[in-house]
């Protein structure tokens, strides 16, 4: 359900460097990353006052968990190249408000339009950007800013519709009940103390504390606003919470064609997080405390390092990365498949079983597991327990042609084994 051509071509780049290793794709994972934490503080040096503050910020967005799963997963390898561009072509949005050549909007345009090709969030750029000549009182260029807006997007949408891959249906309803987890998920940024593997939305833990880290950071904002009306430091905090709530609400798009979205994982707080730790770094520098600042952010960064640390284990490969999930989350039939296929994987057919068995415990009348049970049976030997599986898989789904031609192989092995004996 995805179409993101650019992540495909660095996974093409991947496999012919890897072969089956996956050392350079870890490498270049590490080098993305370091790559957008520069990036981030070249932009930050544009907007803050003060160069130390941005190089914190940019440390800060180097080592939280987010960013760590984006490094060591190799699937989220896409909001890493997602910021890159992300903070490149605001550069040439803010080079261009200081010297208005159309060079630099070019320079947006083709980093707007390679944002689309890695990751669907990328509509949201034009927003953003649109927001920062607001700010700057620049409007007269908003109209040109637009045009060269209009014509990626659009150059995107053809090759989208050409393309093998169908759109999914968005759920309103299902992101409108995601919206709901927005507190809790910038509660959980600003202190991730327990990141998660994968999650539910609606069981992620911690909602009360996490929401109410939330309120308190948006109560020092209010705070600072009207204690410095009118200060350019307020502008800066509100384009900070715009930017968090921008890149984090096509994550909560809900489809039903789409299961990924039915979890969260850390790597999606990536480039929100960007945004929030501006309008951190503005709150905390509007309090004018140095003293207590530097001691302060060297703890946070101290914690924020040793949780990355300690979490990025767990995305060592497919197998420790599910078992860790079901240990999570013992009760979704999902994750326990998921556990089980790698069991498979691995020819511990007597663990695979046991968890296929467990899945279906939760949904008894999943086609899926059913077939991949038969599958497990049948490794084992077990031709009987084979046939019973896909004997209740015909019962459970109306694909009764797949069941047949499975069911006929089963027996063709069955009498194959017989006659040899």
């Amino acid at each position: 359900g995805f179409f993101r051509p650019a992540l495909t071509l660095s996974f093409a780049a991947d496999a012919i460097l890897n072969g089956n290793q996956f050392f350079f794709s870890h490498l270049i994972n590490l080098l993305l990353h370091s790559a957008s934490a520069v990036l981030f503080y070249i932009f930050l040096k544009n907007i803050f006052s003060s160069r130390y503050a941005a190089a914190l910020a940019a440390v800060i967005f180097a080592v939280c968990p987010a960013s760590g799963v984006a490094v060591s997963w190799i699937p989220a390898r896409n909001d890493s190249l997602l910021a890159i561009f992300v903070f490149l072509s605001l550069l040439g949005v803010k080079r261009f408000l200081y010297l208005p050549k159309k060079k630099y909007l070019f320079f947006y345009a083709i980093c707007f339009f390679v944002s689309l090709l890695l990751k669907e969030n990328a509509v949201v750029l034009p927003l953003l950007a649109a927001l920062i000549f607001i700010f700057e009182k620049n409007s007269r260029h908003l109209k040109s800013m637009a045009l060269f807006s209009f014509f990626p997007a659009a150059v995107y949408a053809a090759l989208h519709f050409f393309s093998s891959i169908k759109a999914p249906e968005i759920s309103i309803l299902g992101t409108l009940k995601n919206c709901i987890y927005v507190p809790m998920l910038a509660g959980k940024a600003l202190f991730p103390y327990d990141p998660v593997v994968a999650a539910p939305y609606g069981n992620l833990g911690g909602n009360i504390l996490f929401s109410g880290i939330f309120v308190i950071f948006i109560s020092a904002a209010v705070f600072v606003h009207f204690r410095k009306q009118g200060d350019r430091k307020n502008k800066l905090i509100l384009f900070g919470l715009i930017w968090f709530i921008l890149f984090l609400l096509p994550t909560l798009a809900s489809s039903a064609d789409i299961r990924a979205r039915s979890f969260f994982s850390e790597h999606r707080l990536y480039l929100p997080f960007a945004g929030l730790i501006i309008s951190s770094m503005q709150i905390i520098l509007s309090f004018g405390r140095k003293r207590l600042f530097v001691p302060l952010a060297c703890a946070y960064l101290a914690f924020a390092a040793s949780v990355s640390y300690c979490h990025v284990s767990f995305y060592k490969d497919h197998y420790v990365f599910w078992q860790k999930t079901v240990q999570s989350y013992p009760a979704y039939a999902r994750y326990i498949k998921h556990l089980a296929w790698q069991e498979a994987e691995r020819n511990l057919y007597g663990a695979a079983a046991y968890y296929y068995n467990k899945s279906l415990e939760i949904e008894p009348f999943d086609y899926d597991a059913r077939l991949s049970l038969a599958d497990v049976y049948a490794g084992m030997g077990d031709y009987d327990a084979a046939e019973k599986e896909i004997a209740a898989a015909m019962q459970s789904s109306p694909e009764h042609e797949v069941c047949m031609e499975r069911l006929a192989a089963l027996r063709q092995k069955k009498l194959e084994i017989s006659n040899e004996k």
